[in-house]
């Protein structure tokens, strides 16, 4: 029985006789799937493409595209409903990921949906919905930027009507019109033709085009219209008259035949239903065949759409499941390679500078070179009288710090540009900052008991000789240096730095398809702050107290004999530059990895080359100078500045020793032949005056000399003696030469 019902119609009918098998059904309208349970419709054809039939395209488009995972939006309706659940199982079945699936039973709940689809980045949406619902559904993926070239709308094209953006912009719909054209843009239908294109003869022996020719003129001619369906009634006649004929011939062969068919004939009934399976053929609405659930085998058309234009691109072979492409594939997205299914998630680390990196580098080693320099220049002439007095050893101990810091420059380049094994990454960390720190004690600590020891020369007011020897400072060097020992250890033991990465999104990268994180690294723990808390507290106190010695001893003018001025404008610069570093390395993000690495390195180079230019430069020009030398007071308390000067090298090292005693005898007698003469020479009480007061001036000289003679005595470590020589006091060192004839120079 053909028949031209509608769905709901086919059912009851079939559902009338749905019991009794040998009641054959065929429909070239009805296309619900469930007509294709075989247990409750046994006996059940159509000649009609059932949307289910979409699924098996979808899945081959999605392997060609490369895509597996979806998302899916359906209309509450059975001959939806049931066609996307069977497209879940076969995505599961493929072992495809189905990211969220919206069923809409109001327009009031479209939002949601599509809020739910941009929620789990659905970039390929599978849509099976009527024409009427569609312009709600595309004005909510408007509003929410659901659509555009990185978004690929999949839908069914038997219930998308070519023409359903053809409507008056009435303000029916929340958006315009051309808002929802713009969403709808470019969307894919899959399809499946009434009326083949091809133009081959068909089993009927008309080509399609001629069949509708033919049928269009017999129509004309009457009072009824040419329904669109009418090469499928055409196909369904033909296979069922095919099948009739197979049943024919084969009950032939068992001389029996189709007019002994009775309706308690069930073998009769199966020979029809297997010949009706086995039918083959090319209709005039294409290829003509039957699944085993009697649900039709035909060519889809897989299309492009805009404009109320519908374009094949592609068809679709069931029997093969191979897609042909009419046109290259990418004129599905109008010429740009196909949309991913997902963003693409790219993790990179932070590239570094390799311009700044070399920049360092060559500044750095050029520092190294320097401190080597240095460092070779102070061992070669440590027993020149100007080296010896400025303490070699306490200032190799400084360019051994320097040189440390030098070497944390480098760690921290190679931390910078990550030439490291993944093993050895928190080695690194922890290596930096030990470097670090136990540079930045040796450099500063040498700096800062030097500067201790001419404060406490010349703080010291009474005359009994002091002497601060440099092995005393090289026990406050050590003692600094346990302190920081005493803070490293137990923080590599208990909480040591982690290598830690940390993850930023870069929008400056990314793109509507990729999106690019960048790893930053950074040396990290959760209890560091505390440790760094006490490194910052302990330093920062030596560079207080630091700053406080070098401001007392800033009137200290003793070139030849120490470096203290030196040694404090080399404290006023690392204070400066850690007042600037500390809190810029804290206020930089993650993110300015490269201005820190630069800034960083750059001051610690920057810094520890000063403090090696500014106390050693004047050295080399002092290596051979045998001018005089002068010397001051330091501190404030003292009113009176006493200068003295001394022969040249040559006297320095050939005059004899004065004792102390020689010295101290000496100075009363020049006092009392001063103080006769006046006396005689002045009688009066102004005179006397006169006379008192220049006695207290000679007695004040003596006694500001014999205190300089003990500070001198102090900072070389060596016995000097002193003896005036036309107004001027000239230095010994041995005291058998004072009387010499070398005294007139």
């Amino acid at each position: 029985m053909a028949s031209r019902h509608f769905n709901l119609q086919t059912r009851i009918i079939v559902d009338t006789h749905r019991f009794d098998g040998l009641i054959l059904t065929m429909s070239f309208i009805a296309r619900t799937p469930v007509l294709l349970d075989r247990k409750a419709y046994s006996s059940v054809y159509m000649t009609n493409y059932l949307e289910e039939a979409y699924n098996q395209v979808r899945i081959s488009l999605m392997k060609h595209f490369k895509w597996s995972r979806v998302g899916t939006l359906v209309f509450q309706q059975t001959l939806f409903t049931s066609q996307i659940t069977k497209f879940h199982d076969l995505l599961k079945d493929n072992n495809f990921t189905l990211v969220t699936s919206g069923i809409i039973t109001d327009t009031s709940q479209i939002s949601e949906h599509i809020q739910r689809l941009k929620q789990y980045d659905a970039r390929i949406i599978i849509g099976a919905f009527r024409s009427t619902a569609a312009p709600y559904i595309f004005c909510e993926a408007y509003k929410q930027g659901l659509y555009g070239s990185k978004y690929v709308w999949l839908l069914g094209g038997s219930s998308m009507y070519p023409d359903w953006l053809e409507f008056e912009d009435t303000g029916k719909y929340p958006c315009k019109k051309y808002q929802i054209e713009e969403a709808a843009r470019g969307y894919i239908t899959i399809d499946h033709r009434r009326l083949s294109s091809s133009t081959g003869v068909t089993f009927s022996g008309w080509t399609p085009e001629d069949y509708n020719t033919m049928m269009n003129q017999r129509v004309k001619s009457t009072n009824y219209s040419l329904s669109r369906s009418h090469p499928l009634a055409y196909d369904t006649a033909y296979a069922l008259a095919m099948a009739l004929n197979n049943t024919a011939e084969q009950l032939h062969k068992n001389n029996a035949s189709l007019g002994d068919f009775n309706y308690g004939d069930s073998l009769t009934g199966d020979l029809i239903k297997a010949s009706l399976e086995n039918v083959s053929f090319d209709g005039v609405s294409g290829p003509v065949s039957f699944s085993n659930d009697g649900g039709r085998i035909g060519i889809a058309y897989i299309e492009y759409n805009e404009d109320n234009i519908r374009t094949p691109i592609a068809t679709y072979d069931p029997r093969t499941d191979q897609i042909t492409w009419m046109k290259d594939d990418i004129a599905l997205f109008k010429g740009i390679p196909a949309p991913k299914d997902r963003f693409t998630y790219v993790e990179i680390y932070e590239p570094y500078n390799m311009a700044s990196f070399v920049i360092v580098i060559l500044l750095n080693s050029a520092g190294v070179i320097l401190a080597l320099s240095v460092l070779a220049f102070n061992i070669m002439f440590q027993n020149n009288k100007h080296i010896k007095m400025s303490s070699p050893k306490m200032n190799n101990i400084i360019i051994m710090g320097c040189l440390i810091m030098y070497a944390a420059v480098y760690i921290n380049c190679i931390q910078y540009a990550r030439l490291y094994s993944p093993e050895s990454k928190d080695s690194i960390c922890m290596l930096k900052l030990w470097i670090s720190l136990l540079g930045f004690t040796l450099a500063f600590g040498a700096l800062f008991s030097k500067t201790w020891r001419v404060h406490v020369v010349f703080r010291e007011t009474s005359l009994k000789k002091r002497s601060i020897r440099d092995h005393k400072l090289y026990g406050m060097v050590l003692i600094l240096t346990l302190i920081d020992l005493l803070i490293l250890i137990p923080w590599t033991i208990l909480h040591p730095l982690i290598d830690t990465e940390i993850k930023v999104k870069s929008d400056s990268l990314s793109d509507d398809d990729t999106i690019v994180t960048l790893i930053y690294t950074d040396c990290r723990h959760p209890y560091g702050i505390y440790w760094y808390a006490s490194e910052y507290i302990y330093k920062g106190l030596l560079l207080v107290f630091g700053t406080f010695l070098a401001w007392e001893t800033r009137k200290v003018n003793v070139p030849a004999l120490s470096d203290s001025k030196l040694i404090g404008f080399c404290v006023y610069n690392i204070v400066v530059v850690c007042a600037f570093a500390v809190p810029i390395s804290h206020a930089l993000s993650i993110q300015q990895t490269n201005l820190m690495f630069v800034l960083m390195s750059l001051f610690t180079t920057f810094c520890t080359t000063l403090v090696l230019c500014i106390l050693f430069f004047p050295k080399f020009k002092l290596r051979n100078e045998s001018g005089d030398i002068r010397f001051a007071q330091s501190l404030q308390s003292r009113s009176k500045i006493i200068e003295s000067t001394c022969v040249t090298n040559t006297v320095f090292e050939r005059f004899g020793e004065v004792t102390q005693s020689t010295l101290t005898a000496r100075a009363p007698i020049v006092v009392s032949e001063k103080i006769g003469e006046v006396v005689n020479n002045n009688k009066a009480s102004e005179e006397k005056k006169e006379t008192e007061k220049l006695r207290k001036e000679l007695v004040a000289e003596a006694n500001a000399i014999a205190k300089l003679k003990l500070d001198i005595s102090k900072i070389t470590e060596n016995e000097v003696y002193f003896h005036k020589v036309n107004g001027k006091y000239v230095v010994f060192k041995q005291a058998d030469l004072v009387d010499s004839e070398l005294l007139s120079v």
